[in-house]
């Protein structure tokens, strides 16, 4: 019984956060059509970052993106965001240690990144998608 009690602890104590084996660093503005999966989760913004015109960004569903410090990603071409009701898509801060993994203080505050910026050409932001998505901590999140 003691052991028993004692595989349980450890399988709720190890069971309790979700680790992933990858991350995936973003530094650079995305310069051709892309799909962001769950195999590279969490992606960690680390700059400013820009869909330009005529370029897509598709984030399947359960990607996490997490934010360091005050960035921002600006759509000027389209963002195809389609999480399901399942499987959110999380925008948050690097701090948010709740989804995707430990990768930062575990305390997160609004601001701690910018947001979201759609700024394009109205035939791209026609087709941008935000569906079951979860957008945290940042300043203004959406704009």
């Amino acid at each position: 019984m003691k052991k028993i009690l004692i595989l349980l602890l450890i399988i709720f104590a190890f069971g309790q956060t979700k680790t992933f084996s990858n991350t995936t660093n973003i530094s650079s503005n995305i310069s051709i059509n892309s799909t962001w999966t769950t195999s590279g989760n969490p992606y960690i913004i680390q700059a400013n970052i820009e869909i330009p015109d005529g370029i897509t960004l598709t984030i399947q569903s359960g990607v996490v993106v997490k934010f360091k410090s005050q960035y921002y990603l600006k759509v000027k071409g389209a963002l195809i965001a389609n999480g399901t009701s399942n499987e959110t898509i999380y925008f948050t801060s690097v701090d948010d240690n709740t989804v995707g993994g430990v990768t930062g203080t575990g305390s997160p505050t609004a601001g701690n990144w910018s947001g979201i910026i759609f700024s394009g050409d109205a035939s791209d932001l026609s087709t941008s998608i935000m569906k079951y998505c979860d957008v945290r901590y940042g300043a203004t999140n959406i704009y």
